[in-house]
């Protein structure tokens, strides 16, 4: 499946340069000619990187409304921000805003296709990330282990309300229950999930 590219940018010559450019490098290719347009994209498609203009129609921030509207999708897809105004100041609020780069126009197209692919490398471990961290929370949660009596559900029942808390817990019993498997399901249920077990 091709990569999604979401252009953000007034200017439609520059706009249109841009999709022919990645169209042909096989990203699928969204193109909005203002922030709102842009906005709407993120909200209706699943977009993989965004590069959008910082000044659009006027509006000095306008790029860092689509970054903001960027950043509240989860996962977030890595967004790069052009300008032809660029200034220190601007540069560090899209930084901290959470953009992937920054970049001044004139536009090195060598470069941005670098920086695209760069992003969209993040993304892609990003992803694999997420997944392999739903793989191990159903390997490893309490759906992974075998045992439907009333017992074991009373026992799967306290267990989820102890996990999420710092209390530390003792599993005892004969060689071969299932001890370490409790718990690790216990470690994959609490807020340590992502540290050692």
């Amino acid at each position: 499946m091709r990569p999604t590219l979401l252009l953000v940018d007034d200017d439609l010559s520059n706009l249109q340069a841009l999709e022919m450019t990645f169209s042909r490098h096989d990203w699928r290719v969204l193109t909005a000619g203002a922030e709102q347009g842009g906005i709407e994209l993120l909200g209706e498609e699943s977009v993989d990187v965004v590069v959008t203009d910082l000044k659009m129609g006027g509006d000095d921030n306008a790029g860092l409304e689509v970054l903001r509207a960027a950043m509240r999708k989860r996962p977030a897809p890595p967004v790069l921000v052009l300008t032809a105004f660029g200034t220190i100041p601007s540069a560090v609020e899209a930084m901290q805003s959470g953009a992937f780069n920054y970049l001044t126009k004139p536009i090195n197209l060598s470069e941005l296709r670098l920086q695209v692919e760069r992003a969209m490398e993040k993304r892609r471990l990003e992803l694999e990330n997420e997944q392999l961290h739903a793989e191990l929370d159903h390997r490893f949660g309490f759906e992974g282990i075998v045992g439907d009596s009333p017992p074991m559900r009373a026992l799967f029942d306290q267990l989820r309300r102890i996990a999420p808390s710092k209390a530390t817990v003792l599993i005892e019993g004969e060689s071969g229950t299932g001890k370490e498997l409790l718990a690790r399901a216990i470690h994959q249920n609490s807020g340590m999930r992502r540290g050692p077990f």
